[in-house]
């Protein structure tokens, strides 16, 4: 039998009272009697988004309701307390989370989301973290990235990042980005778009006849992974 781990180590930035602050919520949150909310945080829960919350209030508000295990149908005005599988310290940079055996990033990350809305901080949370096993199996290794703002949370894994680059070498196709320019009398517009190259098809081409067409410059392409291929698409016309 094999065991899977995942490992980070990050800081969310803040004041030393700030982060002590963020300790006691996350106490407060990780059960009270019996595995319940502190009676604090079950009446921050029971406030309208109306009223006024203190930082605190609105800290745990964000916190519990993105816990990953949140589901509103069960939870909404429940006072069960979710497991917070992170350890935290406060430090002079902030508050530092991590775990001596295996974290849930999830949870980190909306823990950081809650602490950035509370204090009104546009400061940026980075976190990488390695996947790990006690055995030498296959799907045993990895890793993820996530960044947290006021306004998001993204995330991107090196399980993706390979799922794209094994699709393209069985499709035998490179990508590119492509850019084509045109005058005005006033100023120049650049059209870019993506370019697919099955095998060893020149993508050049295809940017020259899109120069042709529109009657521009051509400026060129760069290839790019089949990774960003995937996340720019949706954005851009493909070739």
């Amino acid at each position: 039998m094999a065991n899977y781990y995942t490992e980070a180590s990050f800081v969310i930035p803040m004041s030393k009272a700030q982060a002590a602050m963020a300790v006691s919520c996350l106490e407060m949150m990780s059960g009270y009697e019996t595995d319940e909310l502190h009676p604090f945080a079950q009446a921050a829960l029971a406030k309208s988004a109306s009223e006024h919350l203190s930082p605190r209030e609105v800290l745990i508000r964000h916190a519990h309701t993105h816990h990953p295990e949140y589901n509103p149908a069960y939870h909404e005005g429940g006072v069960e307390a979710f497991m917070w599988q992170f350890d935290s310290s406060v430090e002079d940079n902030g508050l530092w989370l991590s775990h001596s055996e295996s974290i849930d990033t999830d949870a980190a990350s909306a823990f950081a989301q809650a602490c950035l809305i509370a204090y009104a901080s546009d400061e940026l949370v980075e976190i990488e973290a390695g996947h790990t096993c006690d055995k030498a199996r296959l799907d045993g290794f990895g890793g993820h990235a996530i960044t947290v703002t006021r306004k998001d949370i993204r995330w991107m894994s090196t399980c993706a990042f390979l799922d794209a680059e094994r699709q393209a070498a069985a499709n035998q196709e490179r990508y590119f980005v492509g850019k084509v320019a045109t005058q005005t009398p006033s100023h120049e517009l650049v059209d870019t778009f993506l370019v697919k190259a099955v095998r060893d098809a020149d993508p050049a081409l295809v940017v020259n006849q899109v120069a042709l067409e529109i009657n521009g410059n051509s400026m060129g392409c760069v290839e790019v992974s089949a990774n960003d291929f995937q996340a720019l698409s949706s954005h851009l016309r493909v070739m």
